[in-house]
């Protein structure tokens, strides 16, 4: 039997749908982002709802997780989808008001990543 490396036998697409904007919440989500592409998973972020509030200019700055910011962490390669489209008062967002390197979808976007990704976990 040949040895393999238990990463790229364990490799996989994992989706995070982030939906709420409490600090506790919204660390577990990059942790365990940060956590599983180290491991050499693929990951996504899907903000919706008071989740998108994160990737506000005015709240980015304060948000930070492992001792990088917010915009380290998109810098460093993370793939992070917003959705303005979901009518909420919590979520008035508009795409100026959004840090740069998140990418702006609608929730057809979700949709798809849904069927596409082998792991889902929403916050």
């Amino acid at each position: 039997m040949e040895n393999r490396n238990i990463k790229e036998v364990n490799k996989m697409k994992l989706l995070l749908v982030l939906n709420k904007d409490d600090m506790e919440t919204v660390n577990s989500v990059f942790s365990l982002a940060l956590t599983a592409s180290a491991a050499g998973d693929e990951v996504s972020i899907f903000a919706l709802g008071s989740g998108a509030q994160i990737f506000s200019k005015e709240k980015a700055l304060s948000v930070s997780c492992c001792g990088m910011s917010l915009v380290d962490i998109i810098t460093e390669g993370a793939e992070i989808q917003v959705c303005l489209c979901v009518e909420s008062e919590v979520c008035n967002l508009s795409e100026q008001d959004l840090i740069s390197g998140v990418k702006i979808v609608d929730i057809l976007e979700l949709l798809q990543m849904v069927r596409e990704y082998e792991r889902i976990i929403t916050f």
